[in-house]
């Protein structure tokens, strides 16, 4: 079977991304998976013998577009799809419908969240969504709103969540050897003798409005009034940093938040390791990997009612669950957290727990493949 993704995350074109490993597994259960994607460049990248990337470039999205267009309608030609998926139910939705019904082909939707959902938008998922032969859904929460939201029969759907692969963050130190190990020692050292006097909070994030960072700087303006032995450490990038930056001035909060920037692997593990509890926030998640990389690193959770929240991460039991843009709850959260030691224990145990509910690899591959055969059947006969 010939599989080709229409996805949306240039990361895919970096053979050393979790990404990419991935997409190499599936491209196992597959003669070829091809995946084309946007990108800054036209390129190329052959993860594997079975597994192919094409970034498309263009001076917009909709250049980038139509030459995604054209680069599955030609692998179509050349006989190297037999099942269309798609990474939204949007705009690229509206090319697995194009395409699995000009050409006859399995049509898979994923659906990996649902936001920025205007009335155009709406229509449009409408629109893809009934046209499906299968929908893949990242979690329970997402397959309940399409049920309920979009009316979708609840056999059509099926969850598949992403595997997280946490072993390249060297979470597990004995994995590390060489100038790895080495790095790795150095980074803690560091961290140590400048913050290891501190509580240290930490958030892992794209720097965008969605994520609501700035929610945190609040409540920590209000802790930080009573106690001035916190620090709140960002990871990430983004079009928001600027933003987010000019907030902590205006705060005052300059000797209490740093941000690192992207960090990756081993680096990134160790701000996992290192910091006593982990900060997400967002509006909005399909699912949350950086909760799941929390979780595998035994640091204690505070989240918002989003993603995994409920599922993976049970309010009380593996983290404390809080509402969505809440400034209180986020303090109140965060001032527990701080000041009770037990509580941290408890939640980092229930947080390791509630890992070993989630499925292997394996058993997610063995999903994978189920569904594009389904997709397969279901296709609409010339």
């Amino acid at each position: 079977m010939y599989v080709v993704n229409i996805g949306l995350d240039p990361k895919t074109l970096d053979p050393e991304s979790v990404v990419a490993f991935r997409n190499r597994a599936y491209g196992k259960l597959t003669d070829h998976y091809s995946i084309v994607v946007p990108s800054p460049a036209t390129v190329v990248v052959n993860l594997s013998d079975t597994t192919t990337v094409y970034g498309m470039s263009g001076i917009h999205k909709a250049v980038q577009l139509l030459r995604m267009f054209w680069k599955t309608r030609a692998l179509i030609r050349a006989g190297r799809c037999d099942v269309v998926t798609t990474q939204d139910m949007y705009y690229l939705g509206l090319l697995g419908v194009y395409f699995s019904r000009r050409y006859h082909l399995g049509f898979e939707v994923q659906v990996l969240g649902i936001e920025k959902l205007s009335p155009l938008r709406k229509r449009i998922a409408l629109f893809v969504l009934r046209r499906a032969g299968v929908i893949r859904a990242l979690s329970p929460r997402l397959r309940d709103r399409l049920i309920h939201e979009f009316g979708i029969p609840e056999e059509k759907i099926t969850v598949v969540s992403i595997y997280v692969d946490a072993h390249k963050l060297g979470l597990d130190v004995r994995t590390l050897t060489g100038d790895d190990a080495r790095s790795y020692e150095e980074l803690v050292k560091s961290f140590r003798e400048t913050y290891g006097a501190y509580f240290n909070f930490l958030t892992v994030s794209r720097l965008v409005p969605i994520k609501q960072i700035e929610l945190q700087l609040e409540a920590l303006k209000n802790l930080t009034a009573t106690d001035k032995n916190i620090r709140l450490h960002i990871v990430g990038q983004g079009p928001h940093e600027g933003i987010l930056k000019e907030r902590v001035r205006a705060l005052a909060l300059t000797d209490y938040v740093i941000f690192h920037g992207y960090q990756s692997g081993y680096a990134l593990g160790a701000f996992y390791l290192e910091c006593d509890c982990f900060l997400l926030t967002s509006d909005y998640e399909g699912w949350g990997m950086v909760i799941v990389e929390a979780a595998t690193a035994g640091i204690p959770i505070i989240m918002t009612d989003v993603g995994c929240a409920g599922e993976l991460i049970v309010d009380g039991e593996s983290g404390l669950v809080i509402p969505v843009r809440n400034v209180d709850a986020i303090k109140v959260a965060m001032e527990r957290v701080v000041r009770d030691a037990v509580l941290r224990d408890a939640l980092s145990v229930g947080a390791t727990r509630a890992l070993a509910s989630l499925p292997s690899f394996e058993t997610l591959l063995g999903e994978y493949k189920k569904n594009w055969e389904l997709a397969w059947e279901r296709r609409v006969q010339r």
